[in-house]
């Protein structure tokens, strides 16, 4: 890991993947870990489309010219 004080995208990357793996454990209906508070799972949802956009987004190759 870099001494950087600053996150780097080669480990925001990961961070981003294990927040959509642990919301979809979350909304798993089959999951230990389901919520089954409505209002929560609804949020959830919102997040996880949230951080799916912003992944997209970072994977967009950038070209240095």
């Amino acid at each position: 890991m870099s001494k950087s004080q600053y996150i780097t995208l080669s480990s925001a990357i990961p961070i981003y993947n294990v927040l959509l793996e642990h919301i979809e454990r979350l909304l798993d209906d089959q999951s230990n870990y389901f919520c089954p508070i409505p209002e929560v799972r609804a949020a959830l949802n919102k997040d996880m489309k949230n951080l799916k956009v912003i992944m997209q987004k970072r994977m967009i190759p950038v070209y240095i010219l």
